[in-house]
């Protein structure tokens, strides 16, 4: 095909409840936020998993519904498709690089440093990580508190400085490492071709030296250079670029190269999904491959205006939606906080979960209410200026887009 010219958005679903079609993809973030909750507060720190169990309910849980173990694995590969097609909107809505970095730094910046530095006073005040052997790791050092802070995997951070044994404030964080590592590899390659047809071949070139990297690895057994797996992310740039091609499906621009991106991502996460170097413990190559067909479902239901995909725009998970970072930033070890001190005050274990499981969401809609939403309307109104007056000054930091093409 030839160029990739805009068309008309597609029309809102009229199945659908809320203003905006989009509300529902807001929903199933939500969704996917609370079922990564409900893995770590009922399969994460189980003596399975973690060789010793940290919930007063111990793994009875886990034991009862083995599936909870995948929970966490399908939320966050949700993520990461959503991911894919929202940053494409953010790209499309963005004037130049600089304004994209502000976009996003509005986005993730405020509530990261919130959500870190209390997990961190929690974590010290209350000595958990003295109480359990098997977390005495969660005692934070300053310079895990300062990677994480800004996005970077601490452990990274300490193979530059030569420092063993560095880790996340929350382990949670891991996927902001990646998310992050996606938003300036995809920026940068639509700064550099412009958007358009180009940059959707360029994408595919990126994606398939990706694929060639995960092959490398699980065929041949052979470690590639640690800055191709750095940029090229084998195990998660497939989940993105499916999202990247549902959104261009979505405004109606598909053409070959896109059609071949989501042939082969659907391939990959098939082929990765049977890898035994991304099973979670104690997981079948069937049952992780079943759960990313499953993953890939709920997106494509999305895409297609089923009308299942109204129960997701309603407001309850609209609103979960809208909160669903804050949520994913401040759960895990505060949870475990949380219920080891119910625990301590006598709660019946059969009434720690559903009352933990309130608290996390009533925190996280709180936050989201009178931090996340300020703090980003604050960091865009003093950073928007800036990024005009930058793209405006070198013009090169622009995105150049040609007129009759708009990706």
């Amino acid at each position: 095909m030839s160029g990739l010219v805009t068309s008309t958005p597609a029309k809102p679903n009229s199945s659908l409840t809320g203003s905006n079609r989009l509300d529902a993809l807001d929903g199933l973030r939500g969704i996917a936020a609370v079922l990564v909750v409900i893995y770590h507060f009922t399969a994460r720190w189980t003596v399975q998993e973690n060789g010793e169990s940290l919930y007063p309910y111990g793994d009875h849980l886990l034991e009862a519904l083995p599936f909870l173990n995948l929970l966490g694995l399908y939320g966050v590969s949700l993520f990461f498709l959503i991911s894919g097609f929202v940053i494409m909107m953010t790209l499309e809505r963005s004037t130049g690089i600089a304004d994209f970095a502000v976009r996003r730094a509005s986005r993730l910046w405020p509530t990261m440093i919130v959500c870190a530095t209390l997990t961190t006073l929690l974590i010290s005040v209350s000595g958990i990580h003295l109480r359990f052997e098997s977390i005495s790791y969660w005692e934070i050092r300053p310079l895990e508190y300062l990677s994480s802070i800004i996005f970077v995997d601490p452990a990274f951070t300490g193979t530059l400085l030569d420092i063993d044994g560095l880790q996340w404030v929350d382990g949670v964080y891991w996927t902001l490492w990646i998310e992050v590592r996606f938003y300036a590899l995809v920026a940068l390659t639509y700064w550099l071709t412009s958007g358009g047809q180009r940059f959707v071949w360029a994408w595919l070139f990126i994606q398939t030296c990706s694929v060639i990297i995960l092959a490398m690895i699980e065929l041949t057994r052979l470690e590639p250079r640690w800055i191709l797996i750095l940029i090229f992310q084998p195990h998660q740039l497939y989940w993105f670029t499916l999202g990247m091609c549902g959104f261009l499906y979505w405004k109606g621009q598909m053409s070959t190269p896109i059609v071949a991106m989501a042939i082969m991502s659907v391939v990959v996460l098939a082929s990765d999904g049977a890898s035994a170097s991304t099973l979670a413990a104690n997981t079948l190559p069937l049952s992780r491959i079943l759960l990313n067909i499953a993953v890939v479902a709920t997106f494509a239901l999305f895409l297609v205006r089923s009308p299942v995909i109204s129960l997701f725009s309603h407001r309850w998970a609209i609103a979960l939606g809208l909160a669903s970072y804050t949520l994913y930033m401040f759960h895990e070890r505060v949870g475990v906080i949380g219920m080891t001190a119910m625990s301590d005050l006598g709660i019946p274990p059969v009434m720690i979960l559903p009352l933990m499981l309130a608290a996390v969401i009533a925190t996280a809609l709180l936050l989201h209410r009178f931090m996340e939403q300020p703090s980003k309307a604050l960091m865009l109104s003093a950073g928007m200026p800036a990024a005009k007056y930058l793209e405006k000054k070198w013009p090169f930091l622009a995105f150049h887009r040609n007129a009759n093409e708009r990706v």
